[in-house]
């Protein structure tokens, strides 16, 4: 199995210390934190789950809808998101899906974007790649890298065959298809101390859902014999008060 995350790494400046408020502004939608026993179908991907991941001083907000368009649309405006996060001073916005081989990160310094690359493959409506800003100095060595084809493929056009780039040695290398990838990592390394997907550090997970979703969830719960289940952990009418509570923010 491949990575599957997008979202957001920044340094809170203050400490965060209501997550579902906050999330609440960003997806624009009321927000429940659950526990990861009652979260069936838990996915990022879907629009209504988040998860935060706390590694000491770094959070990382993982939800695909609040990342993608940032990536896609790199005119799109990044100001309010600056606001919402507590203007840190630098926080990337990044996405990683290995098995439809779409990597992508976007710099935003002091509210202002200031670098944007997104490799896709097989996207409708975008080129394999877009860019914005001039290139970090993290990124030079790689996009000024050497190049060889792969030899496996020597029976392929050499226009068919794979890329692959090169730093120093040959040992140090990385296909043409996973060179934003490599820079996406790189990126978090360089600036954040840590990476989600290759850190030996075990992070504080925090497991959240979007009102709507929840009430999927509940709707889809049901009883072998028939009959509506309360989802685990929420039941009771104090729930339903805060959902009421949240649902008027």
């Amino acid at each position: 199995m491949g990575v599957a995350q997008a979202g957001i790494i920044f340094r809170p400046q203050p400490a965060i210390t209501n997550w579902e408020v906050l999330l609440a502004q960003l997806s624009g939608k009321a927000v429940m934190e659950i526990s990861q026993s009652a979260s069936p179908r838990f996915d990022t991907r879907n629009p209504g789950d988040v998860l935060v991941e706390k590694y000491h001083d770094v959070c990382v907000i993982s939800n695909n809808e609040l990342a993608w368009d940032f990536l896609a649309y790199q005119e799109k405006d990044v100001s309010i998101l600056y606001e919402q996060l507590g203007k840190p001073e630098l926080f990337i916005i990044f996405c990683c899906y290995d098995a439809g081989g779409s990597y992508g990160y976007a710099f935003v310094e002091n509210g202002q974007r200031t670098r944007t690359r997104l490799q896709t493959t097989g996207v409708p409506r975008l080129p394999p790649l877009l860019e914005t800003g001039p290139p970090k100095e993290f990124e030079m060595p790689w996009l000024q890298a050497d190049h060889y084809y792969d030899d496996d493929e020597e029976d392929c056009p050499v226009e068919q065959r794979m890329k692959i780039f090169y730093v120093g040695d040959k040992d140090n290398w990385v296909s043409e298809d996973g060179l934003t990838g490599r820079l996406l990592r790189e990126s978090m390394e360089i600036n954040f101390g840590v990476c989600p997907w290759t850190s030996a550090q075990t992070p504080e997970y925090r497991y959240f859902r979007t009102s709507e979703k929840l009430k999927e969830t509940m709707d889809g719960q049901t009883r072998p014999g028939g009959g509506s289940k309360k989802a685990e952990g929420n039941d009771g009418a104090g729930f339903f008060q805060k959902l009421k509570t949240l649902l008027k923010s």
